[in-house]
């Protein structure tokens, strides 16, 4: 069966009513269309789009069910493949660059008496780390922005769906700030109270800022990954939503 433009965009109005997010709708949409044009015994558009539909999601009623597993999915699959960037810097032999650039940064730190800094200054230096490595990796940035910001399916002729991992990179970008500024803080208060000596606050400080920009530079390898290869995966059947 060939679907005409009306058909495709009442099954286009259909999805986009209980379904919120692109990859999610994409898939359905694609499978739904897939299962039309195969089938040559349809009496009903609407009728063989609900068949479709109940066969092989469970019902209409389902498919949000099916959409939260697979946001679930994958923002698992994203920490996974975020954790292996980040672990990796731990490896040999990047582990030598990172070893070497923590002490770099220390000595610096030493030089610049950073542990004598207050925290409006330190609050200054995490905005600095935080948007270093964002600024070096411009092309990956607006390769994600294309890709997850401008694309899909267009409803109300502005509106575009959200991805189905917007959320989860938006709050991964700003933990290692707000992780940074918690440290530094908790470090300051015991600089105050005489309880570690400027060589330690430094260390301190130097391993915060190592940790923060192997993290954000993890994060970037990350979008690239999911750039390249599409590491969402659609639930595409009920069992996994059974709970």
């Amino acid at each position: 069966m060939k679907l005409t433009d009306q058909q495709q965009q009442w099954l286009k109005e259909y999805l986009n009513g209980v379904l919120i997010y692109r990859e999610t709708f994409e898939e359905v949409y694609d499978h739904v269309i897939t299962g039309l044009t195969t089938n040559t015994n349809i009496v009903s558009f609407e009728h063989s789009v609900n068949d479709i539909i109940n066969n092989d999601f469970g019902g209409y009623e389902q498919l949000p069910k099916l959409e939260k597993a697979s946001k679930k999915a994958a923002t698992k699959n994203s920490i996974k493949v975020f954790l292996t960037h980040f672990a990796g810097y731990f490896k040999f032999p990047s582990l030598l660059y990172v070893i070497a650039a923590s002490v770099v940064t220390y000595f610096l730190i030493l030089y610049l008496q950073i542990f004598s800094w207050n925290l409006w200054e330190i609050l200054l230096l995490g905005i600095v780390i935080q948007t270093v490595p964002a600024i070096s990796g411009n092309k990956i940035f607006a390769a994600l922005k294309t890709r997850y910001s401008q694309t899909g399916e267009v409803f109300n002729h502005t509106q575009i769906k959200p991805s189905l991992k917007d959320g989860f990179f938006k709050r991964m970008a700003m933990t290692p700030f707000y992780l940074f500024l918690f440290i530094n803080l908790i470090l300051s208060l015991l600089k105050d109270g005489a309880v570690l000596s400027n060589n330690a606050i430094s260390i301190g400080t130097a391993l915060s800022i190592i940790i923060t920009v192997l993290y954000e530079l993890a994060l970037k390898k990350s979008y690239s990954d999911d750039l390249e290869t599409g590491i969402i995966r659609i639930i595409l059947t009920t069992d996994n939503i059974r709970s």
